[in-house]
């Protein structure tokens, strides 16, 4: 996906969740860290991705981070959990690193 805009990239990524059955809007997006993960067994309904699962995003190789996109609900309320995410140290670049943030 080089030669594609972030926006482009984004937008695939969107794509890729519909076709998974994530769709919009939701109403709670949440980055879990290190050791936070116990979280997403609260989650009804649950669709789990990985992350490498989902091309042109971007994975993590941080210890205790997972690297699983879920999708559920909690009560009500419709939510996106990232377990994990990227960081610049990684040798990502800092809009990667938010990737998560665009796809809220």
């Amino acid at each position: 996906m080089k030669n594609e805009t972030f926006e482009t990239q984004i937008k695939s990524l969107v794509d890729q969740l519909q076709s998974k059955g994530i769709h919009g809007p939701l109403d709670w997006s949440i980055t879990l860290g290190s050791g936070l993960g116990e979280i997403e067994e609260i989650l009804e309904q649950k669709i789990n991705i990985p992350y490498h699962g989902l091309k042109g995003y971007p994975s993590s190789s941080v210890e205790g981070h997972a690297g699983i996109l879920s999708a559920g609900k909690i009560g009500n309320k419709r939510v996106l959990l990232f377990q994990g995410r990227s960081h610049i140290y990684e040798g990502h670049s800092a809009q990667h690193s938010v990737t998560s943030i665009y796809l809220s």
